[in-house]
């Protein structure tokens, strides 16, 4: 019996392996198991082999995990893109559709797989089962349903759910193929594996992904604009907010390209709307100029990059951390942004809502990096904390306060909401008097950096919002005092927030570390499971990502660092971004050691741990075996 069990399937386009490995997935999850699908598609527009990687586990998952324990294809041939990615375990189930006549010598395997491998027909019994071979994906996994132990009412729940609006009779038609795949499992293949999902029933979890998950915290946080250009890996969440947005009186734009897109959403946030954009690499390089224009304006607004293989056009279905110079760094002249960086599907939600609070309290563009990997895959998320603020409550503010004229009593009370301590915390408006008085200085120097934003229709609150440099007025200026002072106030803000954002993804929390796994983004997952290994193991280690990469909370980091004997930095890009970014800011540990490489795929636990034990000091206590052990699951 296993409850760490983890199957791979690979087909053509047409075979629905995508919808074959969301179906297993949200069966587990509604069975309460923990679980994580990594999706996998070749760059083609149209077909072209796909590939599905389902981990699950009773326990917290952190990564989808390196090697699978079955593997089940339709034609070995859909097998040859996928076969870094679904690398098998040496004792794993091989299961091949009947219909494929791949000679034995041409199976892309190793010789010992390849008397493991069962042929089951697959397509043959969605023939005789359902009458289209199309079924033949239900037949896998009613095979798969009952060889593992997969929890069936689950399967049957998604089912339902996904083509009741394709009708009854489709419906009926997949559950029977699904039973058909079960009763051959029962009367061919019931002896050939006896790794059983172990497992107690608990409540259903909630199982997304993180472009989703990301599109939805928007969504949340108030978010009533996006314009967005499609772009792989990120067009799903243009999708989500295309599907959604206007059901909340919000407006979603596909704009004509991607500066378009940058532009559209500075006016609206010059409007007074929460906004965003979203993008990969290519389309964040577009943007660059249009988030100096957020900058120099002082607007608030939320960038999402889903990051790829780059440069150019690069791997656009592959994940990568290659955007984090261009996120920090990226732009002509001094021109500060926020950056976070989310490490799993939980924080996509999590630094939505804190993009957006960051974005309106700073007036500053806030970029948000994801990548493929988290923005494609599916995980079950625990402790997401579900809020949502209503738009509807600060407009209603702003009428009270600045049109009382145009209240309308559908809307309350208007002395609910009259007086500045009553207004949107997330954002500094100038008071009545002030408008009043024509004393409104959009661009006031202040300690902080940040100065009151009025919005269109506030009466004597009109300013000049051009990219031009300006006075304290708005006023266009091309002095040098202006510039300086300008440029001054601009950064002051980043002084606040890396005071008030200090933010940390940490796993295995002990008091005396004596290595220190620094990482950041969605490599975070393979360190923790590291980080826990390397505890059983005896080598006390902690692991830490930092979720807002700038400002860099530098002070924190380096009193984590101070304390450790040896420290390794692991990343996937090939030019060390990260690393260098942290060693030009940080006197590192002497025996300190970096591991990376070029994206493609996700990082591997293998390949860091194998770094990790031929390269650190090892304490004499350390078990070696149980680590080598694990190198081979």
């Amino acid at each position: 019996m296993h409850t760490d069990l983890a199957i791979g399937i690979a087909g053509s386009g047409g075979d629905g392996v995508i919808l074959l490995g969301e179906l297993l997935s949200k069966a587990v999850s509604k069975a309460g198991l923990n679980v994580v699908l990594t999706k996998s598609f070749g760059p083609q527009i149209r077909g072209g082999e796909s590939s599905s990687k389902i981990r699950v586990s009773d326990k917290p998952l952190s990564y989808a995990g390196d090697k699978i324990d079955a593997l089940l294809v339709f034609h070995w041939a859909d097998l040859m893109r996928f076969k870094s990615e679904l690398v098998l375990k040496r004792d794993a189930v091989i299961v091949v559709d009947e219909i494929d006549t791949t000679p034995e010598d041409q199976i892309p395997l190793p010789e010992h797989y390849k008397g493991r491998i069962r042929r089951v027909p697959f397509e043959q019994i969605a023939l005789d089962t359902v009458n289209t071979k199309q079924a033949k994906n239900m037949v896998m996994a009613g095979v798969v349903n009952e060889l593992f132990n997969w929890p069936d009412d689950g399967i049957v729940d998604y089912i339902q759910t996904r083509f009741a609006k394709k009708g009854q009779e489709l419906v009926d038609q997949n559950i029977k193929a699904v039973q058909a795949g079960r009763d051959y499992v029962k009367n061919n293949l019931h002896d050939v594996t006896t790794m059983k999902l172990e497992y107690d029933r608990r409540e259903s979890q909630i199982f997304i992904s993180g472009n989703d998950a990301f599109a939805f915290g928007c969504l949340c946080a108030g978010c009533r604009f996006m314009a967005g250009y499609p772009i792989t890996p990120a067009s799903e969440v243009l999708e989500f907010m295309a599907r959604e947005l206007p059901r909340f009186d919000g407006i979603c734009v596909q704009a004509e390209d991607e500066i378009s897109a940058m532009c559209m959403t500075v006016g609206a946030s010059f409007g007074g709307i929460k906004a965003m954009t979203t993008t990969s690499g290519p389309g964040l390089a577009l943007k660059q100029e249009a988030i100096g224009l957020a900058v120099i304006a002082e607007l608030p607004v939320v960038i999402g990059d889903t990051q790829r293989g780059g440069p150019s056009t690069g791997l656009p279905t592959r994940t990568e951390q290659s955007d984090l110079n261009i996120a920090i760094y990226g732009g002509h002249g001094d021109c500060p942004r926020v950056v976070l960086a989310a490490t799993d599907v939980r924080e996509c939600y999590e630094l939505a809502h804190t993009a957006f609070e960051i974005a309106g309290a700073y007036q500053t563009p806030v970029i948000v990096l994801l990548d493929q990997y988290l923005g494609h895959s599916l995980m079950t998320v625990e402790g997401i904390n579900l809020r949502h603020k209503d738009p509807k409550e600060d407009r209603k503010w702003f009428v009270a306060n600045y049109r009382p004229e145009n209240w309308n009593e559908k809307h309350g009370n208007i002395k609910d909401y009259e007086g500045m301590d009553k207004a949107p915390h997330w954002r500094l408006c100038p008071t009545p008097q002030e408008l009043k008085e024509e004393i409104y200085k959009r661009y006031t120097l202040t300690d902080n950096g940040v100065s009151p934003m009025s919005i269109p229709g506030m009466p004597g609150g009109e300013y000049t919002a051009v990219g031009i440099e300006h006075n304290e007025h708005g006023g266009p200026s091309s002095s040098h005092v202006d510039h300086q002072a300008q440029s001054e106030k601009r950064f002051r803000k980043f002084e606040d927030i890396a005071q008030k954002y200090v933010l940390f993804d940490k796993s295995c929390d002990i008091d005396q570390p004596k290595l220190g796994i620094l990482t950041w983004g969605s490599t975070f997952g393979v360190c923790a499971e590291i980080c826990d290994l390397l505890n059983q193991a005896g080598l006390p280690t902690q692991v830490i990502a930092p979720t807002i990469m700038y400002p860099l909370p530098y002070k924190q980091i380096q009193d984590w660092m101070n304390g450790l004997e040896q420290l390794i930095t692991v990343e996937t890009n090939f030019g060390d971004q990260f690393y260098h970014y942290i060693k030009a800011f940080l006197e590192m540990p002497e025996k300190s050691y970096h591991y990376s490489r070029a994206g493609g795929i996700p990082m591997r636990l293998s390949e860091v741990l194998n770094f990790i034990l031929y390269n650190i000091e090892l304490p004499d206590n350390f078990d070696i075996e149980f680590a080598q052990e694990r190198l081979n699951w």
